[in-house]
């Protein structure tokens, strides 16, 4: 098992500095290399739209089921992450004004923070690894850092599906040799 701090790590550098804004979101896998240490193999943009529809959950699956049929060394495979940009707003606390809080629920799930003038962008790298740890890591634009993400959610739902799915292929290569 690779340590988990080469995981975050590494999540971090994809975010980090980041100044390539307006990209797809994408797909990526991890392997791991000889030396120990972690490589990736490969991202697959995404579209936009593919990434938010919660009915397309087999997005994220088609396209590792796709690298697995690529992939030279399953035995290799270390995890899956996704990398995204999205618009944010600070939520009002408990004693801002109802109207403060019914817009920002009403906005939130109307997806139209990027329509607000206190929006700020971020970009985000969420990773899951075949040993079923989550890493989440999300920079904002114009700031300096990186800040962790919670490993919950949607997002880090489909990316355990990917990682298990990872993690089987993994585990069945080393079966084989064995």
């Amino acid at each position: 098992m690779i340590d988990g701090e080469k995981f975050s790590a590494l999540v971090g550098s994809l975010v980090e500095g980041y100044d390539s804004w307006d990209l797809m979101p994408g797909l990526g896998f991890l392997s791991e290399t000889p030396d120990g240490g972690l490589s990736v193999d490969v991202i697959n943009a995404i579209g936009g739209n593919l990434l938010i529809d919660t009915s397309r959950d087999d997005v994220m699956m088609i396209l590792a089921a796709n690298h697995l049929g690529r992939c030279q060394n399953h035995e290799s495979l270390a995890g899956a992450f996704l990398t995204f940009e999205a618009w944010g707003v600070v939520e009002p606390g408990p004693d801002a004004p109802v109207a403060d809080r019914a817009r920002y629920t009403r906005d939130r799930v109307e997806r139209r923070f990027s329509e607000r003038p206190d929006r700020k962008e971020t970009a985000m790298a969420l990773c899951v690894d075949v040993w079923g740890r989550a890493y989440g890591v999300a920079t904002v634009r114009g700031e300096p850092g990186v800040t962790l993400v919670p490993a919950s959610g949607p997002m880090f739902g489909r990316l355990r599906r990917v990682a298990k799915l990872l993690a089987t292929a993994r585990d069945l290569a080393r079966a084989s040799r064995e």
